[in-house]
């Protein structure tokens, strides 16, 4: 997560620094071109989709579970 924030924090330092778009992106179709087409960009939304689908979804499916889990125990325990 802290990875995506760094990540996050230079993408938007190297867009106002270098595309004119940057001011209005969401409404302006070089951004959209530009998030199509440009091979960096989309090598770090894969990276980031990896980071997120296969390394923090899955601890908080297992989260949830074990959460889950608790509550009934303490749900079982009032009674």
């Amino acid at each position: 997560q802290n990875q995506i924030r760094t990540d996050a924090d230079a993408n938007v330092e190297n867009w106002k620094t270098n595309y004119d778009w940057y001011f209005d992106m969401d409404t302006n179709p070089d951004f959209v071109d530009y998030a199509l087409n440009d091979k960096k960009y989309l090598n770090m939304v894969k990276k980031h989709h990896f980071l997120l689908y296969n390394n923090w979804l899955r601890k908080m499916k297992v989260a949830k579970t074990q959460a889950t889990e608790l509550l009934e125990e303490l749900n079982n325990s009032k009674k």
